[in-house]
């Protein structure tokens, strides 16, 4: 007791009061640091249940929009490609065009024109696709289909061709272009031509 008389004696008052506060805050922070702890581990409960829910919630919303894709996209008919897209005949201002000159009493003959006219209505500027790394998954199957060749079309034609492509689905698999690439080829009877090459995912549903 002697000796701690003497020790609190050596010491200054000031620093004697200031050790004296410490003590009495050390159970204070005491708590606090174990409040903060508490808190710290709820806010990471908090920040994994938030996570959880929003991770489902970006489930439901893609497995609702999966349902409307597959809705919207039943009965599809697998040929609709080959039935649609191929059987398209290009630049029919310029066909028309060339018909009437063919039908011109004077007419004589023309070489070029002739075998531009043969292209127009013929295979050589008529889709055709060729299809390759097909997968399936649960309840669908994909395919990249490709051009075998690019072909000639005008403005109107392009607004066509992507309306039947992307446009309306009923009757028709998913169609997404995935590259689409124009030239400019020419004019012709005013009339401004392109040249189109284009790459198409074909999706289609079924019932699993």
């Amino acid at each position: 007791m002697n000796r701690l008389r003497k020790l609190s004696d050596s010491i200054p008052f000031s620093r004697l009061l200031v050790y004296l506060v410490i003590l009495g805050l050390l159970p204070l922070f005491g708590v606090g640091f174990f409040h903060i702890k508490q808190k710290k581990a709820w806010e990471e409960v908090e920040t994994t249940l938030y996570s959880v829910y929003s991770t489902s919630q970006k489930q439901a919303r893609k497995e609702a929009q999966n349902q409307s894709i597959r809705k919207a996209y039943a009965s599809s008919d697998p040929l609709y490609i080959e039935q649609k897209l191929e059987s398209l005949s290009f630049l029919q201002k310029e066909q028309k065009a060339l018909r009437h000159l063919f039908d011109t009493p004077h007419f004589t003959g023309n070489e070029a024109a002739e075998k531009r006219y043969l292209f127009l209505t013929e295979k050589a500027n008529q889709l055709a696709f060729t299809q390759a790394n097909t997968q399936s998954g649960p309840g669908f199957q994909e395919s990249l289909q490709t051009l075998v060749h690019p072909v000639e079309i005008d403005s109107q034609d392009l607004r066509e061709l992507l309306h039947k492509i992307e446009g309306d689905k009923a009757g028709k698999p998913q169609l997404i272009i995935t590259d689409l690439k124009l030239s400019r080829k020419s004019y012709s009877n005013q009339n401004e031509v392109f040249g189109c090459a284009v790459k198409i995912v074909k999706r289609e549903f079924f019932d699993e």
